[in-house]
């Protein structure tokens, strides 16, 4: 069985691109949840959604609750900025939405975090969430692409983690921002670590046959992260 992002949530929105899903797997409730960005069709339009789905059950055959978020809020506060390449975490309490936020027409602004209770989520109740932004780095740069470390157990803190990005092709960085957050539904108090690691820097293009312009092959972004009893890894 097959299922484009648009048919998948066709019942919450229409006449929009859907891009960027990430799927988890919650093995502390048996859900799965499938989270993606939206933008309308209309570039002149300037909404920007993040949308949640979530299986009633373990089995992913059956049926699903789905959410369409108002991204450009941060808490209650509009802003006329939108969301792009989100992140995707849970634990026993809640779940977990990253997202670099981008003004329209414009530049990037900051990264923000969502953090969403699940009992009304899973129940297809209203969804209420507590957001994060504008989080600096040890060296005052923003935050980018923060991900939320995937968590096994009961953790009492919950981790999430992003690198530094070097300010030009030239330069290394060796840190890491490491974020801690306790009483996630509770609106709790983020909290920045600065952990030392082997330098790192853009990684060269990449050759291809025949000689041709190199390949991008991307940057210095943590694409995945876990968390195991208090312990956290990148990957």
């Amino acid at each position: 069985m097959q299922r484009d992002l648009n048919t998948w949530f066709s019942n919450v929105i229409a006449n929009a691109k859907v891009f960027d899903p990430r799927v988890a797997y919650d093995q502390n409730a048996g859900r799965w949840i499938v989270l993606a960005d939206a933008l309308p069709l209309n570039e002149s339009d300037h909404s920007s959604w993040f949308l949640v789905s979530v299986s009633k059950t373990s089995d992913p055959l059956g049926g699903w609750f789905n959410y369409k978020l108002d991204a450009k809020v941060d808490g209650s506060a509009t802003t006329d900025n939108w969301a792009d390449h989100p992140g995707l975490g849970v634990d026993n309490k809640a779940i977990y939405l990253s997202a670099n936020m981008f003004k329209f027409g414009g530049f990037f602004q900051y990264t923000k975090l969502r953090v969403i209770p699940k009992a009304s989520l899973y129940s297809g109740g209203t969804v209420n969430w507590f957001d994060y932004t504008k989080l600096k780095n040890k060296d005052g740069s923003l935050c980018f692409t923060m991900q939320p470390c995937q968590v096994f157990g009961a953790p009492g803190t919950r981790y999430f983690v992003n690198s530094v990005s070097p300010t030009s092709a030239a330069v290394t960085q060796n840190q890491i921002s490491l974020w801690s957050l306790r009483n996630p539904t509770a609106g709790g108090t983020i909290t920045r670590r600065d952990v030392t690691v082997d330098p790192y820097g853009m990684p060269p293009e990449a050759d291809q046959k025949g000689g041709a312009p190199g390949l991008n092959t991307g940057d210095v972004r943590v694409p995945n992260a876990s968390s195991v009893a208090g312990r956290s890894g990148l990957r």
